[in-house]
């Protein structure tokens, strides 16, 4: 990560000045990757069901996370991800958060100075997760549609050329549902994935941090359901060795418990790679405290179930403000179905060229006027001009933070929206 960025030195800065009834005139976040929309239940039934044993004081009785947790993880998998093979217990790693279990996970299968690939525009937080540590870079993979099997042959093309000119390939991270687009992939498009791991010899995986997030909306009242790469006989549906298929999960999305700090890995086939894992992961293990919060919750699956459907339900709400803003305001979007943000245009608010620089001008402009959206920058997009909008805020929040959005666009004399899509 490039802290010298002035987008990232301008994101350090508001974190201290985050709006909220104590700080109403904070900066109000809607670039950030969270969701408030069930704070207060969480925070409710939290501080109602920490139950600490005595074990919990102590180092535990796992390397990663409790025997607990895996075992409340591998049942949400098995009730929820439909798996081909069920997932046991053992077959899961834990760390402090998805990006300590991708420093982890890469640390393990790649060299220092190699690459791991994935669709552009892609999280940012890929780059420092596989080169803080690991030393690797993320190379984004420029696709005509990337709900196209056929359009990943450009993955072939890439891998190719860096096969002549380095650095050499490693593994494919793949985000379903995605980020920062929040689409659902089609079957065909994640065993065509599958079958390119094959092909070049590379690890693949699946990043379903948001797997339980799909929702209705008037955009898509019937979208895409998600299907897990574990509900998949990879090998007799794509010709993969199971063993190069990993899978990503957490506390932070789905659960709305970023502070939580937990992620875990699923590898059902490659129990070497499992004890690779366990080699350091005391280094990253999940707290007593916070392995009890999201157990118990995961462990009482009515409680878990309804919480599932009510998130979805308010995930569906949110979007539908979120996109009504928008629609009066002639922003255009790519409609999402699933996750916690939008990808807007807002190339013909930058008074003329759609650069970085102007983008970037939008940018500060708005935090200065109290609203942070994510530069789309930041995400290795193929143009600048575009913007990721978190729409999860209650709807207190997210009707200041659309007014003071709405206060800058509106200052900014439009010029014509440019022919070129998202």
């Amino acid at each position: 990560m490039d802290t010298f960025n002035p987008v990232f030195a301008k994101i350090g800065e508001i974190f201290g000045d985050l709006q909220s009834a104590d700080n109403p005139l904070g900066v109000v976040n809607m670039g950030i990757a969270e969701s408030s929309l069930g704070h207060p239940d969480l925070v409710k039934r939290f501080n109602s069901s920490l139950r600490l044993t005595e074990q919990d004081l102590t180092y535990g009785d796992s390397w990663s996370g409790s025997k607990r947790l895996a075992r409340a993880v591998s049942e949400l998998f098995n009730d929820h991800f439909a798996p081909v093979v069920p997932v046991k217990p053992d077959q899961l790693m834990f760390g402090c958060g998805v990006s300590a279990v991708v420093d982890q996970l890469t640390s393990v299968i790649c060299d220092p100075d190699e690459a791991l690939l994935t669709a552009r525009p892609f999280y940012n937080g890929f780059n420092l997760d596989v080169s803080a540590r690991a030393g690797c870079q993320m190379i984004g993979v420029s696709l005509s549609d990337r709900l196209s099997p056929s359009a990943l042959s450009a993955f072939d093309d890439k891998i190719a050329e860096l096969k002549r000119e380095g650095p050499t390939p490693r593994a494919i991270i793949v985000c379903n549902p995605g980020n920062p687009i929040g689409h659902v992939l089609p079957d065909e498009v994640l065993l065509e994935y599958c079958r390119i791991a094959e092909r070049h010899n590379l690890h693949v995986i699946f990043d379903e941090i948001y797997a339980l997030g799909v929702f209705k909306s008037a955009d898509r009242p019937y979208p895409p359901p998600f299907r897990s790469i574990l509900s998949f006989d990879v090998r007799k549906e794509a010709g993969c060795d199971p063993s190069r298929v990993h899978v990503l999960y957490g506390a932070s999305k789905d659960w709305l418990s970023n502070g939580l700090r937990i992620g875990c890995s699923v590898s059902q086939h490659n129990p070497e790679l499992l004890k690779a894992f366990t080699g350091s992961a005391i280094l990253m293990k999940v707290s007593s405290p916070a392995d009890s919060l999201w157990s118990s919750l995961l462990l009482d699956k009515t409680a878990r179930d309804d919480f599932i459907a009510t998130n979805q339900r308010r995930l569906g709400e949110a979007y539908d403000r979120a996109t009504a803003f928008l629609q009066r305001m002639q922003i255009p979007y790519t409609p999402a179905v699933a996750g916690h943000f939008i990808w807007i245009d807002l190339r013909r608010y930058l008074g003329g060229e759609a650069t970085e620089k102007a983008e970037t001008d939008l940018f500060v402009e708005l935090v200065d006027a109290g609203v942070l959206l994510g530069a789309g920058q930041i995400y290795s997009p193929t143009d600048s001009g575009f913007f990721r909008l978190t729409f999860t805020l209650r709807a207190e929040q997210s009707k200041i933070g659309f007014e003071r959005l709405e206060r800058v666009l509106s200052a900014r004399a439009p010029s014509p929206t440019p022919s070129r899509g998202v």
